[in-house]
């Protein structure tokens, strides 16, 4: 599952973005977006999979990919600008899982982080 830690103030340095109970050792890519959405993924081999972060522009931000490490975590630095409005950003896991469904992989849960000054 996603998870936030450290500051929620815009400019800090010290936020990060976590992928926390995963499977070890596997591929995981982090989607970050500024809109939420709602997309199942069943005809793409995914059921009962549903993207909760928008994926296409303008309101996409990045696509990350990371390796978990052996206990199933992952995480990425995510420092945000001072000059960035007070915003929230929604951010969702797609884990590499081969034989979990057709497509081999599975999405977590969404995450709502929502910055401050």
């Amino acid at each position: 599952d996603p998870q936030w830690t450290g500051s929620l103030a815009l400019g800090s340095e010290f936020g990060r973005i976590e992928l926390v109970q995963a499977p070890s050792n596997t591929g995981a890519f982090l989607i970050a977006s500024l809109a939420t959405a709602a997309t199942p993924l069943a005809s793409f081999g995914l059921p009962g999979c549903t993207l909760l972060v928008d994926p296409a522009a303008p309101d996409h931000l990045a696509t990350a990919f990371l390796q978990t490490n052996n206990v199933g975590e992952a995480g990425l630095d995510l420092p945000i600008p001072g000059f960035v409005p007070r915003t929230s950003i929604f951010f969702q896991w797609a884990l590499l899982e081969p034989g979990s469904n057709a497509a081999g992989a599975r999405l977590t849960r969404g995450l709502d982080v929502a910055f401050r000054r």
